[in-house]
């Protein structure tokens, strides 16, 4: 007597993998996606391993072996997830833009600021003429000057205008 009975060995269940950072903000150092390890699968980490700048990189988790699938019904061997740097939308100054004037013939003053992130840049403007550095010696009157900060992948820029006078200078006449 013989009896043939069929089965059916299923594939094993794998749960995805647990990623412990998915999002970071932009702070100008390098970062690496952490994903939890198993002997289930590989994890491929070669696109998302000390980047830096803003933007999206790819992370690619495999299953060792074609008797497995992923928790969630996938019959996918390899699942992709995204690993993302945000850009800073929250850029600001560290040392607030300051500029102050003086009397003519005295030491000129100069504009100073800092940001988060980004290099400042400073331009002088009298009667819509622009500089990039104080001339020796500036005439008694209006000016303004422009601090700012480009925008870029990584962060919003930043802009700010102040105004100055350099005063005239009084003299006294002899008796």
């Amino acid at each position: 007597l013989t009896q043939e009975i069929g089965f059916t060995i299923s594939k094993k269940s794998i749960t995805l993998p647990a990623f412990e950072t998915k999002t970071v903000t932009y702070d100008g150092k390098a970062h690496t996606a952490v994903v939890e390890e198993s002997d289930y699968y590989t994890v491929d980490l070669s696109k998302a391993t000390g980047v830096g700048s803003a933007g999206e990189y790819e992370v690619r988790v495999t299953l060792n072996d074609t008797n497995y699938k992923w928790a969630n019904g996938e019959e996918t061997l390899v699942k992709t997830f995204t690993f993302t740097i945000e850009k800073v939308t929250d850029n600001a100054w560290t040392k607030q833009p300051s500029m102050h004037g003086w009397t003519y013939s005295e030491e000129q003053v100069n504009a100073s600021a800092e940001a988060k992130f980004g290099a400042d840049k400073i331009t002088y403007f009298k009667n819509g003429e622009s500089f990039e550095a104080l001339p020796e010696k500036l005439n008694a009157g209006e000016y303004s000057v422009v601090f700012s900060v480009a925008e870029t992948e990584n962060y919003n820029g930043l802009t700010q205008e102040i105004g100055f006078t350099i005063s005239k200078k009084s003299i006294t006449l002899p008796a």
